[in-house]
């Protein structure tokens, strides 16, 4: 307060009071070092730190962070998550504490932490390579797969029909199998491929026929001179009666046939062969040099009661075992029932068996093939099948002109040599197939090219 006085000495009353106080000192205080600083790699991709929280005359406001030299965050905590690193990196981290005046601590003592690789999530990539899907096989094969990974494929393992066949460690991933210790048959085979990681995918499944054949015996060998005919028959002592009819001119140079009588064979196709019955009952004919007949043999295969004991024996028929389609096909055949045998034109040797066709009731399941027929390629004949017996089959032009008909055996399957009744070869084009039985009646096609 202030009081005014004169000359006089008199004194005035106090005025009325005013306060002020002293600003404080400035702080030039730095908070203490941050301690204790851990860093951690969390995953292939983050960091974590922590460290002891730091003292300050005043109060600590926060933190900088520091990662390789270079300031990435401040933050108010004791802990930081730093994300978004790259796999298989190494980081060296700081920090250092403020306060409110901007004061600034030293940095804290490195910490460094290495972030892991990145975990491998991609499966390998196996393919079969052999066999291949629809093949049929016999003997010893090549089984083999590729496949490749991201990282690297650890091993590819080998199934059969779901069994766990083999396991290869490195590539080339192949091994033979011999197919004769196993059942034949349709049989499938696929590759599973494992990287380190334990990522693992399977290929495509290859399906096969396996199609083993063993010959008990051997029925007879006989050399046939160069264009001579010849009847080659099995010996006394075999225990099937079979037989080949060559003609003469069949064969330019000396030849010798093998013939054997067969307990195993090739199983009838799945889809090829659904209107056909195996009985087991075949033989083998072999050609020395490889070589096939210029004109039609006649085969013949005996069988004894007990073997077709079920079977209706005036349909029996006899079939060529065809290896590119592993199918069994029907030849235009003469069944004898009363002498217990089955015969049968081909020009071309392979294995033979006498086989019982599913009795066909209606038209629907008519076959014809090949089709379309190449007789320059060296098809001899249209096989139609799937027949009811007693159907009339006439084959026409596109104009309706009459070329050959037939009435249909028990046996069910016909064949046409793709001539006319004149015994002319028709030309290339589109012929009608025409079929009656019971008063139902079907027409297909058959194209002709040569």
């Amino acid at each position: 307060t202030v009081a005014a006085y004169d000359v006089a000495g008199n004194v005035s009353a106090q005025s009325s009071s005013a306060s002020a106080g002293t600003p404080a000192s400035a702080d030039a205080a730095a908070p203490s070092i941050p301690q204790g600083l851990t860093a951690t790699a969390a995953s292939f991709s983050q960091v974590n730190l922590s460290w002891t929280a730091s003292t300050d005359n005043v109060a600590v406001s926060g933190y900088r962070v520091y990662r390789n030299g270079a300031q990435i965050t401040a933050t108010a905590s004791t802990s930081f998550q730093d994300a978004g690193r790259s796999p298989s990196t190494a980081y060296a981290y700081a920090v250092a504490a403020y306060d409110a005046a901007g004061n600034l601590s030293a940095l804290s003592s490195a910490a460094s932490a290495s972030t892991p690789a990145e975990p491998d999530t991609a499966a390998p990539e196996p393919s079969m390579t052999a066999p291949r899907n629809g093949a049929a096989v016999s003997g010893t094969i090549a089984v083999s797969a590729g496949a490749s990974d991201n990282v690297g494929v650890s091993h590819v393992e080998f199934y059969s029909n779901g069994i766990l066949i083999n396991t290869l460690a490195a590539a080339p991933y192949a091994f033979t199998l011999d197919t004769t210790l196993g059942a034949n048959g349709n049989h499938t085979f696929q590759a599973k491929a494992v990287d380190a990681a334990g990522n693992s995918s399977w290929s495509q499944a290859a399906g096969v026929t396996v199609s083993n054949w063993r010959t008990s015996e051997v029925a007879a060998i006989s050399t046939i001179a160069a264009s001579a005919s010849a009847i080659v028959t099995s010996t006394p002592t075999a225990s099937r009666d079979i037989s080949v009819t060559i003609p003469a001119g069949s064969f330019a140079g000396q030849v010798v046939i093998n013939l054997k009588i067969l307990h195993d064979m090739p199983p009838p196709h799945p889809v090829a062969n659904s209107d056909l019955n195996s009985t087991g009952i075949g033989m083998e004919i072999r050609v020395a040099p490889t070589v096939q007949p210029a004109n039609y043999a006649t085969i013949e295969i005996s069988y004894t009661d007990a073997e077709v004991a079920r079977l209706d024996r005036s349909k029996l028929l006899l079939a060529r075992y065809d290896e590119g389609s592993a199918a069994w096909l029907p030849l235009e055949s003469i069944s004898y029932p009363a002498q217990n045998k089955v015969t049968a034109r081909t020009a071309h040797f392979s294995l033979f068996q006498v086989m019982s066709p599913a009795a066909a009731v209606d038209l629907d399941d008519i076959r014809i093939y090949p089709n379309p027929f190449y007789p320059s390629r060296g098809q001899a004949r249209v096989t139609i099948d799937g027949l009811p017996e007693g159907t009339k089959v006439k084959i026409y032009t596109i104009k309706g002109e009459l070329l050959w008909d037939i009435t249909v055996p028990a046996m069910g399957t016909v064949a046409w040599n793709g001539r006319n009744k004149s015994g002319r070869a028709v030309a290339s084009g589109l012929y009608l197939v025409y079929f009656e039985q019971g008063g139902n009646k079907k027409i297909k096609k058959v194209s002709v090219i040569r």
